[in-house]
């Protein structure tokens, strides 16, 4: 973490993960790299496919809630074996977490969902419902600093 690789430099080391059968790794943190949503795109192609990560964080990587947030709901409903994704410190609002709400409806491993420090608002915070209400899995979501203010 906190090597600020960007996107291109990163490409190597995902391919290095995607490309070797072998590779058993569990927990994977590439936080604060300025991956932004195309590296984030490129992750989640090899997110998809994994059968063994359990935990993953991509904290501070500027993912927004247009194609990252699309690229990570897209993972939540595909991947089995993910049980804590932290996602925290990006720019993933309204609009992104309703994407990523609405494939935890049907996501049953995912454990623990880190998504402080989001700007979510009272109406991201809204667009929570389903995760909430239907996902039987997730024990804990963590909110901090996410502007919800009394309304939410």
């Amino acid at each position: 973490p906190n090597c600020y690789a960007g996107r291109r430099k990163f490409v190597p080391i995902i391919n290095a993960l995607r490309n070797n059968p072998a590779c058993q790794v569990v927990t994977l943190d590439i936080s604060d790299n300025r991956l932004e949503d195309s590296g984030i795109e490129m992750v989640a192609e090899y997110l998809k496919r994994s059968t063994i990560i359990e935990s993953v964080a991509l904290k501070q990587n500027r993912i927004t809630g247009g194609d990252g947030a699309t690229a990570l709901a897209e993972v939540l409903r595909r991947n089995n074996s993910i049980k804590v994704l932290d996602i925290s410190n990006n720019r993933i609002e309204a609009e992104g977490i309703a994407k990523i709400d609405e494939a935890l409806a049907t996501n049953n491993t995912l454990e623990e969902l880190g998504i402080s420090d989001n700007s979510l608002g009272a109406e991201g915070v809204a667009n929570m419902r389903n995760m909430i209400v239907n996902n039987r899995s997730l024990k804990k979501i963590m909110l901090q600093y996410n502007n919800i203010g009394e309304d939410g």
